[in-house]
């Protein structure tokens, strides 16, 4: 058969049962955007590069489809809708003041860089309300994404509520520079605990303004969590952001439906994008985010038009997954029984110290300390559901909602970059990830060649080189890395080193040393949230334990 009668990488076909469940889903909201006075658009499905290669952009350049016109000038397949509609408002619409604008429609965006097989067409549809300010215009279109997915069929769900002001206006009482806030914002989404301490650290920050800033990420809850921050700081703009939220849940209650909503003022993202309040929904059947949104006062002015603005964006095939698991599709039943914890597992070492950990904390493991082959094993209360998986696999089951926790080595979570909650570093497995080569160094190359890099880390290398503004050719290698210099393949190796033993012994030595490594417990995005009252206990067990083993 010929090779291209398949899809390419991330595109699908969509099957008739599929295609009318979707249309089922755009009718609804299509009678949504009616019934609240929003008006239905198409924009165009081709741009030019420049229109989504303004500041404030939430996708970067290469992560989008690119091609070239007649006249050899960039375009692009729209990444995302909102920057189109955004155009739209500052020169189609220029003469009309408020805009209440509704639409639907296929985007297309790799996930990443390195993105090979996951989705890279989207089906979108949402609402932009433009021209009003304020917590009033804030709660209605979160009062819309709230009805939206009630309209879809959806029953259980809730909106993450947060300020993007309340983390700036922290950020700025450390003092901490532009690129400072972001690498503290990209660490505060992580909930990477341990990077974000050392990051203050190296930066001044004082102890006490330290641990507020720690305990950002777990900023959240009801509306208590507005009353609770507000001792965080006097800093103006973060009681401005915390009176905004209040007046939102205000107008909210008003609305009806404030019961769907909770406070995240751990919720972080495109800090460059989003200028005030920001939200996602999330359910406990998917992984991620189905639905993302917030205000974007700035986006409008990247076309000549000074124009606040709120919107969202509700993804479609993440919401028919979710339907589908609910019931809403199907004939199936929802489980009476409550789901198990689920808790990925990296085979070997890793998976020997947790349940020793597990155990201590009153878990049986006994069915995980002898398979038998299995890979899913449940205890005796069916509680808790154990997932064996390759080292490397655990992010990506914790990722994709496969599992709820998951035990991984910092490498591993460098390497891949997913976002996933760090919530405690575990202890054991120490090591550091280092640049090793010859003791005299690396010899200047007087033909100007790269430096040669061999690791199993090429992401790794490649952002570690980058931030010291060096070129590098990355050799990737799977084992024995150290053989890389020794036979001339590379200058240098990147790798995880213990005890340095195995450096020694082949003669090479640690030229630089990048970060400890150590394993980390992860959470994953939605989990935290849908169940924090699993969750969060058996954390604090296990910090109670450490701290004992540890004493």
């Amino acid at each position: 058969m010929n090779g291209t009668y398949h899809n390419p990488l991330g595109i699908q076909d969509h099957m008739p049962l599929e295609t009318q469940h979707k249309s089922e889903i755009q009718d609804r909201m299509r009678r949504l955007f009616a019934r609240r006075g929003y008006r239905l658009i198409e924009p165009a499905i081709v741009e030019y590069l420049e229109v989504f290669t303004n500041p404030v952009s939430a996708i970067p350049p290469e992560n989008m489809f690119t091609f070239t016109d007649g006249d050899g000038r960039i375009l692009v397949l729209r990444p995302e809708m909102t920057t189109p509609v955004a155009r739209i408002a500052a020169t189609r619409l220029r003469e009309e003041e408020v805009l209440r604008l509704g639409y639907m429609g296929p985007v297309f965006h790799y996930q990443g860089a390195e993105d090979t097989a996951s989705l890279k067409e989207f089906d979108q549809m949402g609402m932009e309300l433009m021209g009003l300010s304020g917590a009033g215009a804030d709660a209605e279109i979160i009062a819309l994404a709230v009805e939206a997915l009630r309209e879809s069929g959806l029953t259980d769900f809730f909106i993450d509520l947060g300020q993007v002001e309340f983390f700036k206006g922290l950020a700025q009482e450390a003092g901490l520079s532009e690129a400072e806030v972001e690498e503290l914002r990209r660490l505060v989404e992580k909930k990477d605990m341990l990077a974000m301490e050392m990051l203050l650290i190296s930066r001044g920050v004082s102890q006490e303004l330290r641990g507020r800033i720690l305990a950002l990420p777990l900023l959240y809850g009801g509306e208590e969590v507005i009353h609770r921050a507000r001792s965080y700081s006097a800093h103006p703009r973060c009681q401005a952001a915390l009176d905004n939220l209040a007046a939102i849940m205000e107008a909210l209650r008003q609305a009806g439906v404030a019961n769907a909503v909770r406070i995240d003022l751990g919720l972080v993202q495109s800090l460059g994008y989003y200028t005030g309040a920001i939200f996602r929904g999330i359910c406990r059947e998917l992984g991620t985010p189905l639905l993302t949104g917030g205000r974007y006062d700035k986006l409008v002015a990247q076309f000549g038009r000074d124009m606040p603005a709120t919107g969202f964006a509700l993804s479609t095939k993440p919401l028919m997954i979710a339907l589908e698991r609910q019931g809403v599709f199907t004939a199936a039943a929802v489980p009476a029984a409550p789901a198990p914890l689920k808790i990925a597992l990296a085979k070997g070492r890793l998976a020997e110290k947790m349940i020793d950990l597990l155990e201590a904390c009153g878990i049986d493991c006994s069915q995980v300390r002898n398979p038998d082959r299995k890979l899913v094993l449940r205890d005796a209360t069916g509680a808790y559901e154990f997932i064996l998986v390759k080292p490397s696999d655990v992010p990506t089951y914790v990722d994709r909602g496969a599992a709820d926790i998951g035990v991984a080595g910092k490498d591993t979570l460098l390497e891949q970059n997913r976002p996933l909650y760090e919530m405690l570093d575990l202890g054991y497995g120490k090591c550091r990830l280092c640049v090793a080569g010859f003791p005299q160094g690396v010899k200047k190359s007087v033909t100007g060649y790269n430096l040669r890099v061999a690791t199993k880390y090429p992401q790794i290398a490649r952002s570690y080189y980058a931030a010291k503004g060096e070129a590098i050719d990355i050799i990737h290698l799977n084992g024995s890395v150290e053989l890389g210099p020794l036979v001339g393949l590379s200058d240098v190796i990147l790798d995880i080193v213990e005890s340095g033993g195995t450096l020694r012994a082949n003669g090479l030595a640690v030229l630089e040393e990048i970060c400890p490594v150590s394993a980390r417990l992860v959470v994953n995005r939605v989990s935290l949230k849908t169940r924090s009252a699993d969750i969060l206990p058996l954390i604090e067990k296990i910090k109670a334990q450490l701290s004992e083993n540890h004493g």
